[in-house]
C-alpha cells in the first residue's frame, strides 16, 4: 500500500464504454470456456485418481493400506514438484501444447499400467505424479493468452465457472 503507483489501466471507465471494453468476443468466450473445461477435467481426473489409487494399490498390488497411503502421499508431492518443472519447461524450452500432450498421454499410460499390471503398482502411481503436473502451467496460462487485458476479469469468471462445473 505504501509503494502503490496507479497503472494507466486503473482509470475508471463508466457507462456504455465500460460494457464495451469488458465484453468478451465470441472467440474469447469460446476459448476461455474451453480452457476452463480442460482445467476442470484435469482437476476432476486428479481427484478421482488420488481418491481411488490407495484402494487400487491395496487390491491389485497387494500393498498394505498404510503403504498405499504413503505411496499416494509421495505421488502428490511429486505433482507439486512436476508443476514447477512443467512451468519452467513451458517458459524456456518446450512449446506449451507439446508439454500438455506429453504430460497427459504419459500420465494416462501410467494409469493404464496401474490398471493392467499389478506389478506396476507403486511405481506407476509415483511416475503418474511426476508426469501429471507438467501441463498445469500451460493450462493455467491459456486464459491470459486468449483474453484482452480489459476483458480478463469477466473471462476468468468463465474460466473458473467451467473449472467448478468440471
Amino acid at each position: 500500500a505504501i509503494r502503490y503507483e496507479p497503472h494507466p489501466n486503473d482509470a475508471q471507465i463508466t457507462g456504455a464504454r465500460a460494457a464495451a471494453v469488458a465484453a468478451l468476443s465470441r472467440s474469447e468466450l469460446f476459448l476461455v470456456c474451453m480452457a476452463g473445461a480442460i482445467w476442470g477435467t484435469f482437476n476432476g481426473c486428479f481427484t478421482v485418481f488420488f481418491s481411488f489409487a490407495p484402494s487400487l494399490l491395496v487390491s491389485n498390488a497387494d500393498i498394505s493400506a498404510a503403504t498405499a497411503g504413503v505411496v499416494v502421499g509421495v505421488a502428490i508431492w511429486c505433482v507439486v514438484v512436476s508443476v514447477q518443472v512443467g512451468g519452467v519447461l513451458g517458459q524456456c524450452r518446450v512449446r506449451p501444447a507439446v508439454l500438455m500432450i506429453i504430460g497427459t498421454v504419459a500420465w494416462s499410460l501410467c494409469l493404464l499400467a496401474l490398471a493392467l499390471w499389478a506389478s506396476a503398482g507403486a511405481a506407476a502411481v509415483i511416475l503418474a505424479g511426476l508426469l501429471m503436473g507438467l501441463p498445469v502451467g500451460a493450462i493455467m496460462a491459456m486464459p491470459a493468452e486468449v483474453l484482452r487485458p480489459e476483458s480478463r476479469a469477466i473471462g476468468m469468471g468463465y474460466f473458473y465457472l467451467w473449472l467448478y462445473v468440471g
